[in-house]
């Protein structure tokens, strides 16, 4: 398992430390593997520290330092599918209506395309509002900041298939945004059943395992922009920009573990 978040995203190939997470009988060590202080974590399963022993691995060979005191994973499954197809597909209508790359998607065709596919519950009020607005309005107003609604829908296509996973940092290259918007969604011309069809979800062992990570390494992002300790994050990570990328991923990761949970209630605490 650790070599796949290694394949996916990034660290040591060094496969001399695969074992270190446990011994024969899976059995972790809780202070060696994940410096976790054993009265914290006395609770713990020992399905949640290898997660958490795997993730302190990879987001440490990426540059990340988090508490220790962070609580592990509660994530049990992943929300259904087409509840993840419909959330990528509503963002992918808001983006497009308020953003300059949407210019030439005929505007009476987005209220059609939400209304069809059943995405109207799947926008926040937030989005709601910014699609109630006269399209050259939403664009003039939301064009600085639209662009972040991209970042949430990287790791929902991801769960979908979309064979690039999103990265720790770094802003969405147009060439990912053309695989989802353009390959994937094809603007707003393909509708939900054949979005469903196109795609291979993601096991949720692996969407966990993303999760998690993100988790960890927003921790250290956050204490590096509150705190300011430039130490706890890769070098050359942009606490603002580079942090709040991995915000919105985490927020897309987090929501996609927590079913029945509305997407402004996620919790994105660390």
């Amino acid at each position: 398992m650790l070599n796949r978040l290694r394949k996916l995203f990034g660290g040591s190939d060094d496969p001399s430390t695969d074992d270190a997470a446990g011994d024969s009988d899976g059995q972790v060590e809780i202070d060696e593997v994940c410096n976790m202080p054993h009265a914290w974590y006395s609770q713990a399963t020992s399905e949640q520290i290898m997660l958490r022993s795997e993730c302190v691995r990879v987001v440490e060979e990426n540059g990340f330092e988090f508490s220790p005191y962070l609580p592990l994973s509660s994530a049990t499954e992943l929300r259904p599918i087409e509840e993840i197809a419909k959330r990528l597909m509503a963002l992918n209508a808001v983006f497009l209506w308020a953003s300059e790359a949407g210019g030439e998607e005929p505007t009476e065709q987005f209220a059609p395309y939400l209304d069809d596919n059943g995405l109207r519950e799947f926008v926040t009020a937030d989005e709601a509002t910014i699609l109630a607005q006269p399209r050259e309005e939403a664009v003039a107003e939301n064009t600085d900041n639209i662009g972040w609604r991209l970042e949430n829908m990287w790791p929902l296509a991801w769960i979908l298939g979309l064979e690039e996973p999103p990265t720790l940092g770094a802003v969405i290259q147009p060439e990912v945004t053309r695989a989802i918007i353009v390959e994937r969604l094809d603007f707003l011309n393909k509708p939900l059943a054949d979005v469903l069809d196109e795609a291979t979800p993601r096991p949720f062992e692996e969407v966990q395992l993303a999760e998690h990570l993100f988790y960890c390494a927003h921790n250290a992002a956050r204490e590096a922009l509150h705190n300011g300790r430039p130490e706890v994050v890769p070098d050359g990570f942009d606490p603002v920009v580079d942090g709040g990328v991995v915000h919105e991923r985490r927020h897309a990761l987090t929501w996609a573990v927590s079913p029945g949970v509305a997407w402004e209630d996620t919790d994105l605490s660390t």
